[in-house]
């Protein structure tokens, strides 16, 4: 449920996370962020997808190599 109110932060319209490549989120942020978000039952497979595709994107690239 944290993550799920923690992830509605980035989906209200709004300035964009990510500003000139600065990156915004951790790691850690990014592991913490979405941790549970594959159990949430009942959320649309898709919307899932978007939301991880937008916490990358948030996240320093670092993270991912």
């Amino acid at each position: 449920m944290r993550t799920l109110i923690l992830l509605l932060f980035f989906l209200f319209p709004g300035t964009p996370v990510q500003a000139d490549g600065d990156h915004v989120l951790s790691c850690r942020d990014y592991e913490f962020l979405t941790e549970d978000i594959d159990n949430l039952g009942g959320m649309d497979p898709r919307i899932v997808a978007e939301i991880k595709i937008e916490l990358i994107r948030a996240t320093d690239p670092e993270c991912f190599d």
